[in-house]
């Protein structure tokens, strides 16, 4: 491992402030605080090496430090800090299994323009303080992790997704979990719901709702109906769904897979086979 580089005086202090975020997004985060708090709270460049490891931690110290001096609410507070928490111990573990972050400019500054890395960071942290959906938290984080070790997501494609990930419920992306889950696509009904009242009765109210959120995804272009168009909400067939396009690239970044199977439930047994 190269030496770790010393640490400025400014650092230090953004190092306590983005220590002091994550703390309080501990009660949301739990143990992924420690982690980030290892992270930041060490030598810069101490995981992965000083040259991988300084780029992108005095990014989060940046970020994080401005982000502490604004005025949050307290739960605004638990949510940033939480996203940030979770962002971190992403990057922790990435650093030590050897991946590099991105070389491609995005950590530097270019003239009077600040780095994309810190507006990226920024935008995801401020997506996060008002996501009352608090499980969608996490995959925030994670998906600024992700972004920072990608350098075949551009800023403006990576803006695009964060706004993309705010508009979407918790319950979509669980339901882009269960599109990508090619093992448990035989749960799922094989069917769409036109002209079946008997199916539709059974859906109920949630059904009902759950299908207009599905359709919505379709609408976006994030799912597509396996070469069969979804003129409505009717037309989902649930087993044919497909993620496409963003949708794609927004589940691996923000790592969908891992939503709790408890989460998954509720959607294979309102689209049950």
């Amino acid at each position: 491992m190269t030496e770790a580089e010393p640490v400025s005086g400014e650092e230090e202090g953004q190092a306590e402030l983005a220590v002091a975020l994550i703390d309080g997004g501990s009660e949301l985060a739990g143990a992924a605080s420690g982690a980030a708090i290892g992270l930041l709270g060490g030598p810069a460049g101490a995981f992965g090496g000083a040259a991988a490891g300084v780029v992108v931690t005095r990014a989060l110290k940046r970020v994080g430090a401005g982000i502490k001096q604004r005025w949050l609410g307290p739960r605004e507070e638990i949510r940033v800090g939480a996203a940030f928490a979770y962002a971190g111990e992403a990057i922790k573990g990435l650093l030590e299994a050897g991946h590099t972050p991105r070389e491609d400019g995005f950590f530097d500054a270019h003239g009077d323009e600040r780095p994309a890395s810190d507006e990226v960071l920024e935008g995801v942290l401020l997506k996060a303080r008002d996501a009352y959906e608090e499980k969608k938290v996490r995959l925030l984080g994670l998906l600024y992790a992700q972004v920072a070790f990608h350098p075949e997501i551009s800023p403006a494609q990576a803006n695009h997704l964060i706004e993309l990930a705010s508009r979407l419920t918790y319950r979509q992306l669980t339901v882009m979990a269960v599109a990508q889950d090619e093992a448990g696509r035989i749960r799922l009904r094989a069917a769409d719901y036109r002209g079946d009242q008997t199916a539709i009765e059974r859906l109920g109210l949630e059904g009902e709702a759950l299908l207009t959120e599905i359709y919505g995804l379709y609408q976006q272009g994030l799912v597509h109906g396996g070469g069969e168009a979804w003129i409505s909400v009717a037309d989902v067939n649930p087993a044919r769904m497909r993620l496409q396009g963003s949708g794609a690239v927004l589940a691996q970044l923000m790592a969908l897979q891992t939503i709790p199977a408890t989460d998954r439930l509720g959607v294979y047994e309102l689209l049950a086979a």
